[in-house]
């Protein structure tokens, strides 16, 4: 990529931080709570699903050249989507003579604090109160789809599709328990407390998206700076 093309992205790493700051002003609470729901039992099921996503990615490619296709590689003959971890396969061409190493780390930084809110957001988008088969499917493909349009292969946006319809999972699971944990409670189910028991689930799938995210930004600082 070329020095104009990495100021674009600087500027516009600026301008999300400063919707990032007032979008968090509103809901601090929420995302703080997002923190407190990790748990070595979710790193146990999320650190394995990355790797068969991973695996997955690479086998579809492997066996589907055209899988490997991505509009980044129409336009720029690179595709950010090769990989699970195709940010990491990004940085490097990112590291030009004026911006140097800083752009490439700035990325990530700045993607780690991002992490909380953007999980959210897709969560609200993609999984919020869609609890049939059919909401859970088209939802999940639609999640997969938004990899695409975001310059990943169209092999990841299949495995990112796997990813949703596990978030789905972890969603659906938290509103049976809420779910359950009311009727114990109260005796019969509340249409008051069904919003609650949505938005409870909705922190659990989130947790699950941030707790993914992160572990692939650990990866990619690793290999930023190891290799």
């Amino acid at each position: 990529m070329n020095t104009g093309l990495n100021g674009v992205l600087l500027i516009l790493i600026l301008s999300i931080t400063g919707w990032y700051i007032e979008e968090l002003k509103r809901r601090l609470d929420f995302l703080a709570d997002i923190w407190k729901e990790f748990t070595w039992k979710m790193f146990a099921q999320v650190l394995p699903g990355i790797i068969a996503i991973h695996f997955l990615i690479e086998t579809i490619e492997t066996r589907f050249p055209l899988m490997r296709l991505s509009w980044t590689r129409l336009f720029f003959n690179r595709s950010f989507g090769n990989k699970t971890f195709w940010l990491a396969e990004a940085l490097h061409p990112w590291r030009d003579p004026i911006l140097g190493e800083a752009l490439p780390m700035m990325i990530c930084v700045s993607t780690l604090l991002f992490l909380p809110l953007f999980s959210l957001i897709q969560e609200d988008a993609f999984r919020f109160k869609r609890t049939s088969p059919q909401e859970v499917v088209s939802s999940s493909l639609l999640f997969g789809f938004l990899y695409a349009l975001l310059g990943a292969s169209l092999a990841m946006a299949v495995g990112m599709s796997f990813v949703g319809l596990f978030y789905a999972y972890q969603y659906r699971k938290e509103l049976n328990r809420a779910r359950a944990e009311a009727v114990e409670k109260f005796g019969r189910p509340l249409l008051n407390l069904e919003l609650e028991c949505h938005e409870e689930a909705l922190l659990v799938s989130t947790a699950y998206h941030t707790m993914w995210n992160s572990l692939v930004v650990f990866y990619i600082f690793v290999r930023y700076n190891f290799f």
